[in-house]
C-alpha cells in the first residue's frame, strides 16, 4: 500500500503515485494526458491531468477516467447529479440527442482532488467500479 495521498500534493505526485500502482496491481498502463492536448480551452486548467486507461485496462474495468486536480474537483456534479449515498456515487445521465432520455450514465466520485468517472449502461456499480475504486485506495486515495 502507497502512502496516503494528501491535498496538499501537488497533481504530478498524485499522478505518478495512481498510475504505479495500477501498473504494479493490474499489469496495465494509465496513459497520463494533459488536459491541453484534449481540449482548446484547457490551458486555464494546466493543473489539472487525466489519467486515462490503455485498452487491457478497458477491456476489464469498461471506460473510465481519473482526473488529478490542484485543489477541490468542480462542484457542478453534486449540483447536476442524482446522489446514491449507499456506493457514495454521483450519477450523470448520457442522454440521446434525439430523445432526450438517458442511454449511458457516468458514475462519479471525488476523493479531494482526485476524480474517477466511469461510464456504464445502467445506474447500478458493479465490481468492475468497486475493483476501480479498491485500485485509487490502495494508491493512497482517501
Amino acid at each position: 500500500m502507497q502512502a496516503t495521498i494528501h491535498p496538499s500534493d501537488d497533481v504530478s505526485t498524485v499522478a505518478t503515485q495512481i498510475v504505479r500502482t495500477f501498473e504494479s496491481e493490474t499489469g496495465s498502463k494509465l496513459e497520463v494526458v494533459h488536459p491541453m492536448s484534449l481540449l482548446p480551452h484547457a490551458a486555464r486548467h494546466a493543473d489539472r491531468v487525466a489519467l486515462l486507461p490503455d485498452q487491457a485496462l478497458r477491456r476489464r474495468f469498461g471506460e473510465f477516467s481519473i482526473l488529478v486536480l490542484e485543489g477541490h474537483p468542480n462542484p457542478t456534479t453534486r449540483e447536476i447529479g442524482l446522489f446514491d449515498r449507499k456506493e457514495n456515487v454521483w450519477w450523470l445521465d448520457i442522454a440521446n440527442e434525439l430523445t432526450g432520455k438517458p442511454v449511458r450514465w457516468s458514475a462519479v466520485r471525488d476523493w479531494g482532488h482526485v476524480r474517477l468517472t466511469w461510464t456504464t449502461g445502467s445506474r447500478s456499480v458493479d465490481e468492475r467500479w468497486r475493483e476501480l475504486v479498491r485500485l485509487l485506495k490502495a494508491a493512497g486515495v482517501h
